[in-house]
This record gives structure tokens, C-alpha cells and sequence, in this order.
């Protein structure tokens, strides 16, 4: 749907957003397992968003005692390969939380040419190593009372690691106290330059909302884990043609609205349905707002055209 929805524009560089979001269960689903990080009983899907379209490339149902990388280069090898079978020679930048920092997405990444920006947890050499920046800015934060930040990275080898990678590291002091944070990556580009680009991935949190509180995507009630599974792929589907319907509304005061609005304002609207021999008419109140921003989208969805079947 994204490669369609693309049609010839080439991108210049693809951001990909990989995130797992908890999804409660209250019956007796299978594989509804209990996590002990957020406390119940649930699923733990895995989410990819595409950044700028902020359309959902690939979503994978799993127990809910699985780690967040659990299968997640299962999840990302045929989209990498979909993708650059398209455009051979795209830049390619995936994002995660500290959740997905492992070797094997590292490996993956690495052996596909595709560049990475991935938290890092703070560990015990990872903070002896930031200490002289957090105490350097704690005396000036003490001194001049202003929140301070430093930027900076270097090489480090984890146990698990076969060979030396970056870590790029973020220090902040101000009233709420200090904060200290890590990323993996294998990006080019100073810190000043990575960490903005790392910071926008809580985008894909405003994506997962959509799905969660506009379409229901964890309302996974069925027994059985392969059909909610599926339950899951159409609600995937339901939010890319909202995707894509929201890019029909451009130039139009719908243009940004929420998936939720989008559905109150035109889909879920009043209507009197009446059958000819030719045509079905749909009558609208002549008192609806949005009459022409209704004509607009529906104009645009009849020049939409199939994609040519497969031979």
C-alpha cells in the first residue's frame, strides 16, 4: 500500500519507526501471557511506521511474554527487501527504543547496508564514562541556575558484541534533576546532528494513538491467537486507507485532522440511502458542513485505479 500510495515519487531517504505497544487481554486468548514490565495480562505487537507518510509498513501479533525485538528482523527483512526492489538505491534509517537494542538487529542492519539510531541502556561503563560531563554541567546549573546540555559520543564494545560500535550520549541538567541517555548507532553525522533525528521518533506514538484509540487495534477478543492476529492485520489495513484518504483531503480544513475526526465528520454522518434501477443515490442533510469537502474526496477516491494484477 505505501509503494502504491508512493506511486513515482522517489524518496530521498526512508525513516523507519519500530515500536511494540501492550494490548490488555481480559479473556482466555491464546498466548495472552503475563509481562511482567507492564504488570497483565496481554499481546505485545510489534509496529513499523514509515515516518513521513506516517503510514504502517508491517505489524506482527506476539505473546505477550516476548521481549520487545523479539522476531523483529523477521518482521523487517521482507519489507528491506520490498522496498529496495523498488528503489535499489534509497538510504534506509531505522529507529528504536533501548527495548531493541541487540546484536542481531545490529548485525541485520549492518549486513543491509541500512543505518540505525537505537537507544542504549545506561550501563555502569556507559555512565563512568558520561561522569565528567554530568559533573561539569551540574557545577554550572548550580553556578548560573539555567538547565544545561551536552551532546557527545565514542566507541564502545559490549560483551556481546563482535567489534567496537558508536554510542552517542545525551546529558541534561535543570529543576527536575539529571537525565542521562545512550543510542547505538552507525549513522555519519556529529551528535548535535543525530540526537534531533533520534528525539522525532516519539512521532510513532501519535501513529500507535491513532490505531489504539481511533480504530481499536487492541480490541483482540477472539480465542484464538491466528484470528486475532488477522483482526489485527485489518484494523493495519483500516489505518493506511485512513492514511491515505486524510492525503485526499489536502488543500481542505480536514487536511491534518485526526483519523477520529475524519470518521465523525465524514464517514460516520447521516445519510438517506435510495435504490434506482441504474444508481444508488446517497442523500445528505442539506444542512451538512462539509459538503464539499465530502465531493472533493470522492472525486479523488473515483480516479483511484486497481493495481494491475500479479501474472
Amino acid at each position: 500500500m505505501f509503494i502504491q500510495r508512493m506511486a513515482d515519487k522517489k524518496p530521498a531517504r526512508l525513516i523507519l519507526d519500530i515500536d511494540p505497544t501492550d494490548d490488555p487481554c481480559h479473556g482466555q486468548q491464546q498466548l495472552a501471557l503475563f509481562n511482567g514490565f507492564y504488570g497483565q495480562y496481554m499481546y505485545l505487537p510489534n509496529l513499523l511506521f514509515e515516518r513521513t507518510t506516517g503510514m504502517l509498513l508491517g505489524v506482527r501479533l506476539r505473546a505477550g511474554n516476548v521481549e520487545a525485538a523479539h522476531r523483529v528482523v523477521q518482521l523487517l527483512q521482507p519489507i528491506v527487501a520490498a522496498l529496495r526492489a523498488k528503489w535499489p538505491d534509497v538510504e534506509i534509517l531505522i529507529r528504536a527504543d533501548a527495548g531493541f537494542a541487540t546484536p542481531r538487529l545490529y548485525r541485520f542492519c549492518e549486513r543491509e547496508n541500512l543505518e540505525y539510531l537505537i537507544g542504549f541502556v545506561a550501563s555502569e561503563p556507559l555512565k563512568q564514562r558520561t561522569t565528567w560531563a554530568l559533573d561539569w554541567l551540574s557545577e554550572r546549573f548550580e553556578r548560573d541556575g539555567q538547565p544545561c546540555r551536552w551532546r557527545g559520543g565514542f566507541t564502545h564494545q559490549a560483551g556481546s558484541w563482535d567489534h567496537p560500535r558508536r554510542i552517542l550520549y545525551k546529558v541534561e541538567v535543570n529543576e527536575q534533576g539529571t537525565n542521562r541517555r545512550f543510542v547505538v548507532t552507525n549513522g555519519k553525522g556529529t551528535p548535535r546532528e543525530l540526537w534531533p533525528i533520534y528525539d522525532d521518533r516519539g512521532t510513532a506514538e501519535t501513529f500507535i494513538d491513532e490505531c489504539k484509540n481511533a480504530l481499536s487495534m487492541d480490541r483482540l477478543s477472539c480465542r484464538r491467537f491466528v484470528a486475532n492476529a488477522f483482526r489485527l492485520l485489518l484494523t493495519a489495513v483500516a489505518y493506511n486507507l485512513m492514511r491515505a484518504y486524510r492525503q485526499m483531503l489536502a488543500g481542505t480544513e480536514l487536511a491534518s485532522a485526526s483519523v477520529e475526526t475524519i470518521r465523525s465528520r465524514l464517514i460516520k454522518i447521516a445519510a438517506r440511502v435510495r435504490r434506482t434501477v441504474r444508481r444508488v443515490w446517497v442523500h445528505l442533510a442539506s444542512s451538512f458542513p462539509l459538503r464539499a469537502v465530502l465531493a472533493r474526496a470522492h472525486r479523488a477516491i473515483c480516479r483511484l485505479h486497481p493495481p494491475p494484477l500479479a501474472g
